[in-house]
């Protein structure tokens, strides 16, 4: 889960506070290599 948090473009704070369980305030893109395209969140 860690590897793909930091692929998609969490930062390695963020993909921690992720995987603690605890909620990530984040605006900014994200890639998606499944859909190829940035998506705004």
């Amino acid at each position: 889960m860690e590897e793909f948090c930091l692929k998609v473009g969490f930062n390695e704070r963020q993909t921690a506070t992720l995987i603690s369980g605890k909620p990530l305030f984040y605006e900014v893109e994200l890639y998606s290599e499944e859909h190829r395209r940035k998506f705004m969140t």
